[in-house]
């Protein structure tokens, strides 16, 4: 007897059995019909046997539908997982509760640092990251981040927040400044080199007894290993820049062209997130793929980055005494390819991300003050 005739069996078994226990399809159990005063608080084929307040005669098509399960799986032990088992999944978890779960295409990448890189902390937005994991998708060349930080944004609201990561690249706290300070900056081994060589620029000047020109910037054009991070970090920029300001180097990137989409606003699993996409406006060449050890189908394609920045709702952009340290979350993705961008791709992956539970501290009681009489 063949596999996919015993399932197909199997589910016309499973069929008759709901009809004639008139259990609903899904073996949801019926809650309206109480066992000993308390209704079932669970559904499902547990619940209709746990109660003895169900009917025999839904306990005896329950019963004969289990029967036919282990007959399926004594027959075809293979058969049985294949029907019954959903592709398994590997959970990347942060120590604060912050989870996310993968299939297992997905691999962490280590060693990871926080960011920023060093030699960009003072030129990046004054975020304050406490934890990060880093997972990569070979097949798909995908690159996904998720990571716990402070929360930048107190005081603020949606509509300045969306302001915000729309400004032009550059201005210092917009959505491509973000990828690259923090998600997609350029190897600190190339950034390190810039900064002794900006160190140079400035020795020399001030050997000369002149200040150097606010308009004076020293291009570093880096390197890139041909691995996906720094493929995306190509894409991002092909450098960075050391400017002089009044107290130190400021580090800006070269950045690509990227056409920024509307913001969206996502609600899941009780988390409040703002959605920010920036679509790369370069194809990729024949060469770059050769490079990065990119498929040649992908030749023409552009890089697509996401980025969301999540909490338990409500969004605090307010302090709240009763939700102290909400944990603000993270989540930015890259990926490439030759339809209109990943968006669709980034969703799924975004509605995997979970948070512990916020501790709702007791509301503290006015105090009145009563005058001694």
């Amino acid at each position: 007897m063949g596999v996919a005739f015993l399932i197909h069996v199997l589910v016309q078994f499973r069929s008759r059995a709901e009809q004639a226990a008139d259990i609903p399809s899904g073996l949801v159990a019926d809650p309206s019909r109480p066992a000993n005063g308390v209704a079932p608080a669970r559904n499902g084929i547990l619940a209709m046997i746990a109660y003895p307040g169900v009917a025999n005669r839904e306990r005896r098509a329950v019963a004969v539908l289990l029967l036919g399960m282990v007959g399926l799986f004594l027959l075809d032990p293979a058969a049985f997982e294949v029907a019954s088992q959903t592709p398994p999944l590997h959970r990347f978890s942060l120590p604060s509760g912050t989870l996310i779960d993968l299939p297992d295409d997905w691999a962490a990448r280590e060693p990871v640092r926080l960011p920023p890189p060093p030699s960009l902390a003072a030129s990046a937005p004054q975020v304050s990251f406490s934890e990060i994991v880093v997972v990569e998708n070979a097949g798909t060349h995908s690159l996904l981040q998720v990571a716990v930080s402070n929360n930048p944004f107190m005081g603020r609201d949606a509509e300045s927040l969306d302001a915000q990561m729309h400004a032009f690249a550059g201005s210092g706290n917009s959505l491509v400044d973000y990828l690259f300070y923090f998600f997609f900056p350029p190897p600190r081994d190339c950034l390190d080199g810039g900064a002794e060589a900006y160190q140079m620029g400035r020795k020399s000047h001030a050997d000369e007894q002149t200040a150097p020109s606010p308009d004076l910037g020293i291009p570093l054009y880096c390197r890139y290993s041909p691995t996906l991070s720094d493929f995306y970090s190509n894409q991002v920029s092909a450098g960075a820049v050391y400017r002089p300001t009044d107290n130190a180097g400021h580090v800006d990137g070269m950045f690509r062209p990227f056409y920024l989409a509307p913001m969206e606003e996502v609600e899941s699993g009780g988390l409040t997130f703002y959605v920010f996409e920036a679509q790369g406006q370069i194809p990729l060449d024949q060469e770059t793929i050769n490079y990065f050890n990119l498929p040649d189908d992908l030749q023409g394609a552009k890089a697509d980055f996401f980025w969301a920045v999540g909490a338990p709702t409500p969004f605090p952009f307010f302090r709240d005494p009763q939700r102290k340290n909400v944990p603000i979350i993270q989540v930015a993705y890259a990926g490439v390819n030759l339809g209109p961008n990943q968006r669709s791709e980034f969703m799924k992956l975004l509605h995997r991300v979970h948070s512990a539970p916020i501790v709702i501290q007791p509301a503290t009681p006015d105090v009145v003050y009563v005058p001694a009489s």
